[in-house]
């Protein structure tokens, strides 16, 4: 068959008249009637080869499953190793990896058209090559002279984690999705204890203040009513250390001291609920606990009339329910075991990495995120897969130029 009858309208009329093709066509025309194929054909081609090219990504990263999940097994944990023996170096891979995920970027534009007029023919050349000289410098090389390579096991992960942000989380979330020297364990350990001090703080001041508005009302004396407490069979079933606060209020039923009282009675009733079964001492034990700090909640807040005071009641709810939330979880005996130097710190990660604490607070100090990076990689290897053909995906402007 004849090239004539292979090219289109556009394509003929310019090989007719050349001299004419400047000022008759557009920029797109001029540019690429070297390919031998008008737009429309190029816009029917498109969805065929993008496939193509995202299948073979897929191929690829079927094929890379193995020797992926084989690396995971060293890069992960060699990661955190990394980080606790050989910060500096870490830390250079880290920043390495930064400046990949903002060269990327930057290089974006340039691979986005080149695939266009190169693979897809959708954009004159002209385009591709001006948006080629415009865009920065790649400075991949630059960075590997600076930097150097990944010298130690795990590093190599640190590194592409962060080199990859910008793919799976958005290149303006860069500096803060995450900081790898704070997932070691101890930057997580002391981001705890600290955490701890200042919620314990936090918490004291919250019921100063709740305390020192309540005598404003007239009501941080003694109670109005005393709470009826069975205070013998709570004697008999506790340790004396147990209800110290109880038998305080007792001896002086103020506003303050109730609420002492009605804590030390929650964490006894704490210690029952995760009992499976009770015996008939834990049983009467368990009545005498629930009815004393039913008493005192009804009798705290009340005035003279008999009514407890809404706004009162209603902000030392909300005190207690925080407390509850954010300072009774580090009430934790691995905690307190780390803390008189009986557990070391990789034992207290991996206590505090399952349970109620990493249920509870995980999130907030790194240990769900650290957990989640070991599930992913060490899992099964199907998930570094998953990550190879999406990276793989993204990249296809850069690995498809021709068509």
């Amino acid at each position: 068959m004849s090239n004539a009858r292979d090219l289109s309208d556009w394509e003929l009329h310019t090989e007719a008249s050349p001299s004419n093709a400047a000022s008759d066509l557009s920029n797109w025309e001029a540019d690429n009637g070297q390919h031998k194929e008008g737009f429309l054909q190029a816009l029917g081609m498109a969805p065929r080869r993008i496939g193509g090219d995202i299948g073979e990504s897929l191929r690829n990263a079927y094929h890379a499953v193995p020797d992926l999940y084989e690396k995971s097994k060293t890069e992960v944990p060699g990661m955190f190793s990394a980080l606790e023996h050989h910060p500096l170096h870490a830390l250079g891979q880290a920043l390495a990896g930064s400046q990949e995920a903002i060269n990327t970027v930057a290089q974006l534009p340039k691979e986005v058209t080149g695939y266009a007029a190169n693979r897809l023919h959708l954009l004159p050349e002209s385009i591709a090559n001006f948006v080629s000289k415009t865009a920065p410098e790649d400075t991949s090389e630059s960075v590997n002279r600076l930097f150097g390579e990944p010298k130690y096991e795990g590093e190599g992960l640190i590194r592409g984690a962060i080199r990859n942000l910008p793919e799976l989380a958005g290149a303006g979330k860069l500096a803060t999705t995450l900081n790898p020297l704070k997932l070691t364990d101890k930057a997580i350990i002391k981001d705890i204890l600290g955490t701890k001090e200042k919620m314990q703080d936090l918490y004291e001041t919250k019921y100063n203040e709740l305390w020192k508005k309540a005598e404003s009302k007239g009501l941080g004396g003694q109670l109005i009513e005393k709470p009826e407490i069975d205070i013998d069979v709570l004697r008999k079933y506790s340790p004396k250390k147990d209800i110290d606060a109880v038998e305080d209020f007792i001896k002086n039923p103020t506003l303050e001291n109730s609420h002492f009282a009605k804590s030390d009675l929650l964490a006894i009733q704490r210690r029952l609920d995760k009992m499976t079964t009770l015996r008939s001492a834990e049983r009467k034990q368990a009545k005498a606990v629930s009815d004393a700090i039913n008493n005192i909640q009804n009798n705290m807040f009340k005035t003279s009339e008999g009514l407890s005071d809404p706004e009162l009641l209603n902000e030392y709810n909300s005190v207690q329910s925080g407390y509850r939330n954010e300072v009774v979880p580090y009430k934790n005996k691995a905690i307190n075991a780390y803390k008189n130097k009986e557990l070391t710190d990789k034992e207290l990660i991996n206590s505090l990495s399952r349970g109620k604490f990493a249920a509870q607070r995980g999130q907030y100090h790194g240990i769900q995120t650290k957990e989640n990076i070991k599930k992913a990689l060490l899992g099964v290897g199907l998930g570094g897969g998953a990550y190879e053909a999406f990276h793989g995906i993204s990249n296809l402007f850069s690995n498809k130029n021709s068509g």
